[in-house]
């Protein structure tokens, strides 16, 4: 019954015609020509699809078919892949992790890029209690920006690198 909702599906028919059509593609073919059931007939569209593939000579089993692999079988592998695509490097990835680049250099790019700092802002964020203020300066919130650009030193340090 299954392979009856996959069929339906895949002509765009409604699901209600399932219960209806014969579950192997064997039980609709005589004597080497389509006998296609008649309610079939009142979608044209579908009726032509089917008339114009071509029926084999010799007799071949009914097999199920995975079209995203290769061999046109399913594996655990092919629906994994398939349920969860990769998403691709992306052109940052390629940036920070490089052989020329220390590997906790990198680390901490990538947590910079992806806001996963532990600052004061991030840690409240997940629910810790912290201390409200800059370890460096006493004066300010734990932010990103305020560590790497308004911190006197890091700021410094941009007008410094911009010479």
């Amino acid at each position: 019954m299954v392979g009856c909702f996959l069929v339906v599906s895949l002509l765009d028919l409604p699901a209600s015609l399932a219960p209806s059509l014969p579950e192997k593609v064997s039980s609709i073919i005589t004597n080497g020509q389509w006998d296609l059931p008649q309610v079939l007939i009142s979608f044209p569209l579908v009726t032509n699809r089917i008339i114009k593939t071509i029926i084999p000579i010799s007799l071949l089993q009914d097999r199920l078919i995975w079209l995203h692999s290769f061999d046109c079988d399913l594996s655990s592998k092919h629906a994994f892949a398939f349920l969860r695509p990769s998403a691709g490097v992306l052109p940052s990835v390629a940036l920070i992790w490089r052989v020329s680049i220390t590997p906790s250099h990198s680390f901490i790019f990538w947590r910079l890029m992806h806001d996963k700092m532990p600052t004061y802002e991030n840690l409240l964020r997940r629910g810790c209690t912290v201390v409200s203020v800059c370890v460096l300066c006493l004066q300010n919130f734990e932010t990103l920006a305020h560590l790497f650009l308004r911190y006197p030193l890091a700021s410094h340090l941009w007008t410094w690198l911009r010479e």
